[in-house]
C-alpha cells in the first residue's frame, strides 16, 4: 500500500494548467519526489554489491516503479499545457522539465534493468572481486553519486554554479571509466584469478556507472539552459 501511495502524484493540480508558472512549480515538486527515489536506488545498489544484501533488491525495484509511474504522470501533466498559448520562455521550460524527467527515468531503468541483474549474477555465482577492484568500483560509484546529488540539488535550488560543477566532471568520469578498464585488464594480464572470474561483471558495472553520470550531466545542462 505504501508503494502504491508513493506512485501517485501529490502535487499535479489540473486546475493550475492555465497558469504555467504554477504548473511548472508543481511539476518541479513532483520531479523532486522522483529524484529522491533515484538517489536511494543509486545508493542502495552499491550496498547490495558490497554486502550481497538481496533483500534490498525488492525495495530498489519498487522504487523504480515509483519513478516510472511518476515520470509518466508528470509527462502527461506537462503535455496538457496548451503550447499555442505559451510564450517562448514557457515552452522552453516545458521541454527542460521533460528532459529532466526523462534523464531521471533512464537512471532508474539503468539500475533496475542493468545493474540489478549484474549484482544478482555476482550473488548467484558467489563472485568475489579483488580488493583493488572493489575499491575502484566504490570510489567511482561515490563520484557518480555525488554528481547525481549535485545535479538534483542544482535543479532544486536553480543553482547554476552547482550545475556547472557537474558539467565539469563529465570529462573526468569518462576518462576514469577508461582508466579503470585498463587497470582491470592489466590485472587480467598478470593472471589475478579473482579479476578473471569477475571480469564481465566488473567491466559492465563501471560502464553503467558512466552512463548514469551521463544523465546527471544532462540534468545539469538543462539547469544551466543548454537544452
Amino acid at each position: 500500500e505504501e508503494v502504491e501511495s508513493l506512485q501517485k502524484p501529490k502535487f499535479l493540480d489540473p486546475g493550475a494548467l492555465e497558469t504555467p508558472e504554477i504548473a511548472f512549480y508543481l511539476a518541479s515538486k513532483e520531479i523532486l519526489r522522483i529524484s529522491n527515489a533515484v538517489e536511494e536506488m543509486v545508493l542502495g545498489i552499491m550496498q547490495v554489491f558490497i554486502d550481497n544484501n538481496e533483500r534490498l533488491l525488492d525495495k530498489i525495484s519498487a522504487q523504480d516503479m515509483i519513478v516510472d509511474n511518476l515520470s509518466r504522470e508528470i509527462t502527461k501533466y506537462l503535455t496538457r499545457i496548451s503550447f499555442e498559448t505559451l510564450s517562448k520562455e514557457h515552452s522552453k521550460e516545458v521541454f527542460r522539465l521533460l528532459y529532466i524527467v526523462d534523464d531521471l527515468e533512464h537512471i532508474g531503468d539503468l539500475i533496475d534493468k542493468n545493474l540489478i541483474p549484474l549484482v544478482e549474477k555476482k550473488i548467484d555465482h558467489s563472485l568475489v572481486f579483488s580488493e583493488k577492484g572493489v575499491e575502484e568500483i566504490k570510489n567511482m560509484h561515490q563520484d557518480v553519486y555525488n554528481n547525481l546529488r549535485n545535479a538534483i540539488g542544482a535543479f532544486a535550488l536553480q543553482d547554476q554554479r552547482m550545475a556547472q560543477k557537474v558539467i565539469d566532471q563529465k570529462e573526468y568520469i569518462d576518462s576514469l571509466e577508461i582508466t579503470l578498464r585498463k587497470t582491470h585488464i592489466n590485472r587480467l594480464n598478470v593472471g589475478i584469478e579473482l579479476s578473471q572470474k569477475t571480469s564481465g561483471v566488473h567491466l559492465d558495472l563501471i560502464n553503467i556507472l558512466k552512463r548514469i553520470n551521463d544523465h546527471s550531466f544532462s540534468i545539469a545542462r538543462a539547469v544551466v539552459g543548454e537544452i
